[in-house]
């Protein structure tokens, strides 16, 4: 069974990213004035994803949309990104 949870998340984060579907909310998430605060809900959010989900398809699931935040804020170099 957490295989199967496994490889639908690896699908369905294929699909979004060549969908272009992280992006335009990655560009939304970019676009809105982030406070000091934005980080703690961004940890909340896989907080709550982690209570429903194990840690490889979260991984799979926000890594693209995740990515393109920590690269305009400086918590990665871009190069990674």
């Amino acid at each position: 069974m957490i295989l199967m949870v496994v490889a639908l998340a690896s699908v369905f984060a294929w699909a979004s990213s060549t969908l272009g579907t992280f992006d335009h909310l990655a560009r939304s998430l970019l676009q809105r004035d982030f406070r000091s605060n934005d980080a703690a809900r961004i940890q909340l959010l896989l907080l709550v994803a982690g209570m429903f989900l194990d840690a490889i398809s979260i991984y799979f699931i926000f890594l693209p949309l995740l990515l393109p935040v920590a690269a305009h804020f400086g918590w990665i170099s871009s190069g990674s990104a």
